[in-house]
């Protein structure tokens, strides 16, 4: 229940409904697998909504434990996926590797795309980011190329933005435009949230580019959506 709340733009109701579930859990001395599994996810996701990463990973990490032992395999592919990425956040790279490539292995051997491109999506930032930009390249590509069949709309934003990002490090600074350009014209239509990342990164390489006139709109847009996104919070 606090998961669905964790969107809510008042914080305050998803605080109320993780005060509840913590009160209701105190009297259980050994709770069944699922019930940690439920409560060690809306404690993640609340550690997770306000940047305690540590945290987050630690409840994460039980979550992931709990889903195991009860056997429910797709959502342990989830879980797998947010433990890499708070992991990758943090810096933690062979953590993050080793949780993104056990969900990607996991969902293969159940036969999820979603939850392989989910999870290999952020294993191609975890490659990129420890020097192995061409696997890391392919395999964001063969993830956007799901998320697109899937007709995932804010993950494609998400996905093309990340392949922006690695097309830059690897001195593509074409199709990084290009990527960019793209994930800014998705995130737009899809998943607004993206849009202040999307264009800054876009402002980013612009400018380095030297489209200086074009970049500054974009970054004054991006901050302009970002007051408006912080206003709303």
């Amino acid at each position: 229940m606090a998961r669905v709340f964790s969107s809510h733009p008042d914080r305050s109701v998803f605080d109320r409904v993780l005060a509840r579930i913590e009160s209701e859990l105190a009297p259980f001395v050994e709770p069944l697998p699922d019930l940690v599994a439920n409560v060690s996810l809306s404690r993640a996701m609340g550690a997770l909504a306000t940047r305690d990463y540590e945290d987050c990973v630690a409840h994460a990490t039980e979550w992931r434990r709990a889903l195991l032992e009860v056997g429910n395999l797709r959502a342990a592919c989830e879980a797998s996926n947010t433990l890499g990425f708070v992991n990758l956040t943090l810096g933690n790279y062979a953590s993050a590797e080793a949780a993104l490539t056990a969900g990607v292995e996991s969902a293969r051997r159940l036969g999820l795309p979603r939850e392989i491109a989910q999870c290999s999506a952020n294993l191609a930032l975890v490659l990129g980011r420890t020097g192995r930009l061409p696997q890391a390249l392919e395999m964001a590509r063969e993830s956007l190329a799901t998320f697109r069949a899937l007709g995932e709309g804010p993950l494609q934003a998400s996905s093309l933005l990340d392949l922006a990002i690695l097309s830059w490090e690897a001195g593509d600074a074409p199709a990084a435009e290009q990527y960019a350009r793209e994930g800014v014209r998705v995130a737009d239509s899809a998943h607004t949230s993206l849009t202040v990342y999307g264009r800054a990164a876009l402002a980013r390489i612009l400018l380095a580019r030297g489209t200086i006139e074009e970049a500054t709109v974009l970054a004054s847009d991006a901050y302009r959506q970002r007051d408006v996104d912080d206003a709303g919070a």
